[in-house]
């Protein structure tokens, strides 16, 4: 059965196969996802670029020698991270790579101290991810903890990203990389540490902070998973917890979505603390144990 393209919107999609079930899987999580429509739009054209290939390469005709390799750039808990897991799933449902597997790695597990080192330390995750996808998170930080004040690359990053710009171009038809970080140093890093990096990269994807209604939904997201629910009180009290958050938006140190999620955990554990403090577990009520109330909000501040 063949099955047109899916838009990461409001789409509905036909089940055949494995890779259809995964695909549609996706598409729903995608939909699901606050915000990142312009990311989403991408998503759909890289996604459309990816069949327009895969029919080519099927029937052996020539191809445009457009990488897939990606870089992702924008401020902490902008979902980077698992945007590049769902693109693995997409292009292998496509049929663009032989696995749906992201192999996760950064500075820390991609280069060594010890000399010489580093280079089969990158040629053994290039391995591991061969046939999908190698996510390079704080892609910059590979130059050095030095590189954004000085410009220099330190040895290891310079090993590391000499042997990864080779296994780009030697595996490109068998291995996606994405390299993700704050804006900023993406470019310069790209720009800086190697004359050629740039141009390994087909795709350039930014993701925008939150905007105030967005972290809003990804809270309220929150509360309806779990099944609480807020007071009146509450709900106001929530309203200006998210409006101080909004006022972060920008700073480095503001984790978008990770933060919202981060006030949550500390909403429900003061909730528990609340309810615990005064009342006997065992008769607490459904209706007390899923409803949170102002005080939990202020205690979680």
């Amino acid at each position: 059965m063949t099955q047109g393209p899916i838009r990461f919107g409001n789409a509905s999609a036909s089940v055949a196969t494995r890779r259809d079930e995964i695909l549609l899987q996706v598409h729903q999580e995608m939909s699901d996802m606050v915000g990142l429509e312009e990311v989403k739009r991408q998503i759909d054209r890289i996604a459309d670029f990816a069949r327009f290939m895969k029919v080519r390469r099927d029937r052996d005709l020539p191809r445009p020698p457009i990488s897939f390799h990606m870089v992702f750039m924008g401020p902490p808990g902008t979902g980077k991270t698992e945007i590049a897991r769902k693109i693995s799933r997409i292009l292998y449902s496509i049929g663009m790579i032989a696995k749906p597997n992201v192999v996760e790695v950064d500075r820390s597990t991609f280069t060594s101290q010890y000399a010489n080192e580093t280079p089969q330390i990158v040629k053994r995750k290039v391995e591991e991810a061969m046939g999908g996808v190698l996510f390079i998170d704080e892609a910059y930080t590979l130059a050095g903890s030095t590189f954004t004040d000085s410009g220099q690359v330190d040895k290891a990053g310079r090993e590391a990203i000499d042997t990864l710009m080779k296994a780009m171009e030697d595996h490109r038809e068998r291995l996606i990389v994405i390299c993700a970080g704050y804006t900023t140093q993406m470019n310069m890093f790209l720009d800086k540490a190697n004359p050629g990096l740039r141009s390994r990269f087909g795709f350039f994807i930014n993701f925008p902070s939150y905007e105030f209604h967005e972290l809003r939904d990804i809270f309220d997201g929150l509360v309806r998973s779990y099944r609480y629910t807020l007071t009146p009180e509450a709900s106001r009290e929530v309203e200006s917890m998210i409006r101080d958050l909004d006022q972060m938006s920008g700073h480095e140190s503001f984790g978008n979505a990770r933060d919202v999620r981060s006030r949550f955990e500390k909403i429900v554990m003061a909730q528990a603390s609340r309810i615990a403090a005064t009342t006997d577990l065992a008769a607490v009520s459904d209706k007390e144990l899923l409803t949170l109330e102002r005080s939990d909000i202020e205690g979680a501040q």
